[in-house]
Formats: structure tokens, C-alpha cells, sequence
């Protein structure tokens, strides 16, 4: 029986992932033919100055000619942390992630990552003229900053079995596998970078030949001291480090349903700190709070979560978005 669980904990721990990237990176397509627009939440990163979170998420927009007709914006959108006013920001793109600086956003667009430069975040303006395709050939999705924003992380399939996660500058040269042996090692997929702008641990997920789910380990900026920070019978998935990198937080089945949990950067003090059902977790620059998606069990609709806030304890828990 306990082979027959672990068979079907990791089959939920894998649809979880592909849910998450499916969704994400082309939402037209897993969208239910009746579902009704606005759409919920997802794939949180909080701006460095603490006031903006952006978000994948669909609404309609009225154009720019007449307030009377609207379509939909499915894609990056800017949610205020303090009055919850909502702006579109870019469309069909998924994976947003903030530089240490706030200055630009790195994002997934048909299986590359790209970046533009932010030059307003309070009234969601970009420069038109800043746009750059940054990998050109494989999947690439999951970036992350790190390194005082001189290097972006993310996970890929190039040049391995599995998928690894590779490291290259911000003008996307200087290509770097940072597990070019995982194969010979026995470990699988290699996948879901965090780091920050320290660029002192990339806490990321890894399959070993003795588990049957991913686990959380850490690693340094090239590769090298790797440390396995879970072992267990359930699902460890997309680990974000703290900006003071001393914490750990992530998502996991391992209380029986999905919830956020916490630890330390060395593995230590392991604890869940959102209600179940609660993902996407995204500190705050102060690492003092956390924003997260919830969704509710009561509605079989797709993608149904709203994003709540709450204290880097799980204490004070408040409701940001009301979409439904």
C-alpha cells in the first residue's frame, strides 16, 4: 500500500508542476470553454519596493478608443498590495520575476525568456524599446535574479536528458549548466531556481534515484556544495529563499493537502505556515511578509485563487484580491 501512495503522491506532485507551468505559460488553451472571465491568480512576485506584486492573471481592459468595448488581457498584471488596484502590464507571458533593483522584469513567452525595463511601476509603463529575447532555442521558463542582477538562473532542457537549470548574464551570453554531471550522479530533473540579489544559495528541486518525489536542496552560484535539505514521502515543490537567505519557503503535500511551509536555509525548523490549499508563495523585500494564492475547495472552477497576505509567521492572514 505504501508503494501504491507514493506511486500516486508523485503523479499528483508532477500534474501540480505541469498544471502550473501548462497554465501559465498558455493559458488559452486549459482554459474550460465556459469559463467566465475575470480569471484568478498566480505566479506571484513581489517589487522591491514593496507596494506592487505582480501576478498572472485575465480580465478585460476597455481599449484605448472607447470605454464601451473590451477584451480580454490574459498575462502579467500589477496588483497594489495597499488598495488592491489591479493594472495590465504584458500579455500572453507568464513567470514575471523582479530584479534585485526593480528596474526590470525577466518573464517566459513561448518557451524563452525575455526581459524589459520598468519605467514607471506605479502607472505600469514599460520601455517599448527595452524588450530582449534572451534564449532562443529549447524550453526555458522559471528565471531568477541573482548575483546583484549582473546573472539570471532558470531552469531548461537544453543539452541534458532531464532538465537542469543553467546560469547566463542579463544580456543572456556566458551560458553556464550548473549541473553538467547530475546525470552520471543519478539524480533526474534538476529544476525551479530561487536565488536573490546575494547570490549566495540557489535553493532549487531535485529527483534522486532514491525518492520517488522532488526534494529541496541548495547549491552555490556555480554549482558546487550541494546540500539536500528534504527527504520524505510527498511532494516538495517551487522553494523561494528569503532575501536575507536565511529562510525557505515552498510548497508541499507532505501535511496531506497542498500548503506553504517553512524552514531553514539549512533544513532545520520545518513548519507549515498557510492554511491548506494555500501556493505561490512570494516574500515581501523586507521578508517580513508573505503574499500567496489560496484557493477554495468549494468551487470546481479552474485556477480559482485569490491572493492573501500575511506575516512571515503565518500570523495575521488578510485577503487582497475579492474577484469571486
Amino acid at each position: 500500500m505504501k508503494s501504491v501512495r507514493k506511486y500516486l503522491d508523485r503523479v499528483k506532485g508532477i500534474l501540480l508542476l505541469l498544471f502550473t507551468l501548462l497554465s501559465c505559460t498558455e493559458p488559452e488553451s486549459v482554459v474550460p470553454e465556459d469559463y467566465t472571465y475575470p480569471a484568478y491568480f498566480g505566479s506571484l512576485a513581489w517589487h522591491p519596493d514593496g507596494v506592487w506584486l505582480a501576478a498572472i492573471h485575465s480580465d478585460s481592459v476597455s481599449h484605448h478608443d472607447s470605454a464601451n468595448v473590451k477584451s480580454k488581457f490574459t498575462g502579467v498584471w500589477l496588483i497594489n498590495t495597499t488598495s488592491s488596484e489591479k493594472i495590465p502590464l504584458l500579455m500572453n507571458v507568464s513567470h514575471p520575476a523582479w530584479s534585485s533593483d526593480g528596474k526590470w522584469l525577466a518573464f517566459v513567452q513561448s518557451g524563452n525568456i525575455h526581459k524589459v525595463r520598468i519605467d514607471s511601476i506605479d502607472e505600469g509603463i514599460l520601455d517599448s524599446n527595452s524588450f530582449a529575447q534572451l534564449t532562443n532555442s529549447y524550453v526555458n521558463t522559471l528565471p531568477t535574479w541573482g548575483n546583484t542582477d549582473e546573472f539570471i538562473y532558470y531552469d531548461t532542457d537544453r543539452g541534458s536528458t532531464y532538465y537542469t537549470i543553467w546560469k547566463m548574464n542579463s544580456s543572456g551570453i556566458q551560458l553556464h549548466n550548473l549541473c553538467h554531471n547530475c546525470d552520471s550522479l543519478g539524480f533526474g530533473d534538476v529544476r525551479s531556481p530561487s536565488t536573490n540579489g546575494n547570490g549566495e544559495s540557489i535553493v532549487h528541486i531535485r529527483y534522486t534515484n532514491d525518492t520517488d518525489f522532488p526534494e529541496i536542496f541548495t547549491m552555490s552560484e556555480m554549482g558546487e556544495d550541494v546540500q539536500r535539505l528534504t527527504s520524505d514521502d510527498d511532494s516538495d515543490l517551487y522553494p523561494k529563499i528569503s532575501n536575507s537567505n536565511d529562510k525557505i519557503l515552498w510548497s508541499s503535500n507532505r501535511g496531506g493537502g497542498w500548503a506553504l511551509w517553512l524552514m531553514d536555509i539549512d533544513g532545520g525548523n520545518v513548519r507549515q505556515i498557510s492554511p491548506d490549499n494555500g501556493v505561490a508563495g512570494a516574500w515581501s523585500p523586507d521578508d517580513n511578509k508573505i503574499a500567496y494564492v489560496l484557493h477554495s475547495t468549494s468551487k470546481a472552477v479552474y485556477g480559482n485563487g485569490e491572493i492573501w497576505i500575511m506575516d512571515a509567521d503565518g500570523r495575521n492572514r488578510s485577503r487582497l484580491t475579492f474577484i469571486g
